[in-house]
């Protein structure tokens, strides 16, 4: 054993320093390893990491059986209280919305009222005909196998209707943040989708931040339009929502690959992933330590 090499006569001895230095990165190449790939995940946390969930609705996965009305590949969500919790989350979005409940301010409180699902979940494989010859008109996704229609079943749009999705994201006060989405326009000289733009509304913390509408059209398919929004946090939290402000005619409003980053935090605040990161790095680097 070197150990054994290194005392003779209870004198520390090394009677080759070139060994001896061997010895010492050997013990501390492991604790070397585990600092750069600690530095490596956190200076590559990438500053456009998603903050949202489920930003491209892919979850949850929709069964091909599911129907929405006559039409298959699609799932309506609900905020009726009498539907399953799973019928008003859609992978961390919260359906919001008074289209499908009635009497919210009587003492009963919410009620259903047996009206079509206010918001759906449509996959690249949804199609509906029209047409005298009954052509196929296609609702194709911006980005994955699936999105959101915030018209929902027919557009549930009118007076004092608010229908849509709402998340709470954690944020830093006074950070600045980048939201960008996409949002889809059917083609318009298709019946059901002929009265004016899809349109929807971006609050933020209960604000109405923005209104944002397209007419882009592509022949027997949705065109989608890209759209960004920057705003400060003043909370710890932030609920971003979009509603459905769609004209009664125009029976589709999509919305995909929703992204919010951080284009800048207060001096000296961490980033919450980045906390999150920094302690996963430190506790696998300390348990490193304890095995050894």
């Amino acid at each position: 054993m070197l150990e054994d090499r290194l005392h003779l006569t209870g004198r520390l001895y090394a009677p080759n320093p070139g060994l001896w230095r061997i010895h010492m990165l050997k013990k501390s190449l492991p604790i070397l390893l585990n600092v750069i790939v600690l530095f490596v995940l956190i200076s590559a946390l990438p500053a456009s990491a998603n903050l949202l969930v489920n930003g491209n609705f892919e979850a949850p996965v929709i069964d091909p059986t599911s129907h929405c009305g006559a039409y298959a590949y699609c799932h309506g969500f609900h905020s009726d209280p009498t539907y399953p919790p799973s019928d008003s989350n859609i992978g961390g979005w919260t359906v919001i919305g008074n289209s499908d409940i009635m009497g919210c301010l009587s003492p009963q409180g919410c009620q259903p009222n047996g009206a079509p699902a206010p918001v759906m979940v449509m996959t690249n494989l949804y199609t509906e005909p029209f047409g005298a010859t009954n052509n196929t008109l296609f609702f194709h996704v911006e980005n994955g196998n699936q999105a959101i229609d915030l018209t929902g079943e027919g557009n549930q749009n009118g007076p004092g209707i608010q229908d849509g999705i709402k998340q709470r994201i954690t944020t830093v006060v006074g950070g600045v943040y980048d939201l960008n989405f996409y949002l889809g326009h059917e083609d318009s000289s298709a019946p059901g989708y002929t009265t004016g733009d899809s349109t929807i509304q971006l609050y933020i913390d209960g604000v109405l931040a923005g209104t944002f509408s397209s007419g882009d059209n592509t022949p027997d398919d949705v065109s989608w339009k890209y759209f960004d929004y920057q705003f400060t946090a003043s909370g710890k939290t932030t609920t971003i929502a979009f509603i459905n402000d769609t004209a009664i005619g125009n029976n589709y409003a999509g919305l995909d690959n929703v992204n919010m980053t951080a284009l800048s935090i207060p001096p000296g605040v961490p980033e919450p992933a980045s906390l999150l990161l920094l302690a996963t790095g430190l506790a696998a680097l300390g348990l490193s330590r304890v095995r050894k």
